[in-house]
């Protein structure tokens, strides 16, 4: 069973913990927000998990993994102490704020024997593996080129743009099916 603790209960967070509450092989045993009533709502979800304003003590905690549902502007400070806390992490992307800080976060979980994720969910989307095995089986013929459209830009964030914000799903998708 694998004890994991998420981090940051603003949009994305929430739903996080619902997915890992509902995993057979997963405790969601911590979360953590330096919101009250956020935190509140979620023990009213899961009564079972331990909530705290205080990311040290979830650090100190017997958890084994942490998942980052916090603004792009702490995920390079937070990953780097859940590594050296010996916490395999889950980051919401983008994994950092620029390549430096991705880069020091993979040495990092390298050097530390850690998995170090970033959540570019759509690699799971049945649709999206659909058109990998197409590619891949040679039935669509050689790719010359792409379309991609975004048809909703989702929420505005204050510390983040569009391009940080929604282009990594689609370099996800594209480094996946190519």
């Amino acid at each position: 069973m694998i004890k994991v603790g998420v981090v940051g209960l603003g949009y994305w967070g929430p739903k996080l913990a619902r997915n890992l509450a509902e995993m057979p092989d997963v405790t969601l045993a911590w979360v953590c927000d330096l919101s009250t009533p956020r935190l509140d709502h979620v023990k009213s979800l899961y009564p079972w998990v331990h909530l705290t304003c205080d990311y040290g003590q979830m650090l100190a905690s017997d958890v084994d993994a942490i998942v980052l549902a916090t603004p792009v502007s702490t995920h390079y400070r937070l990953s780097l102490e859940a590594l050296r806390a010996g916490k395999h992490i889950l980051v919401e992307k983008p994994l950092a704020a620029s390549t430096d800080e991705a880069m020091e976060i993979a040495e990092s979980a390298e050097r530390h024997h850690l998995v170090a994720m970033v959540g570019h969910t759509f690699q799971y989307n049945a649709a999206v593996n659909v058109v990998r095995d197409l590619i891949e089986s040679g039935e669509l013929g050689h790719v010359c080129y792409i379309n991609a459209t975004r048809a909703s830009l989702g929420l505005l964030q204050p510390d983040i743009n569009v391009i940080w914000d929604l282009a990594p799903h689609d370099v996800s998708i594209l480094l996946h099916i190519l």
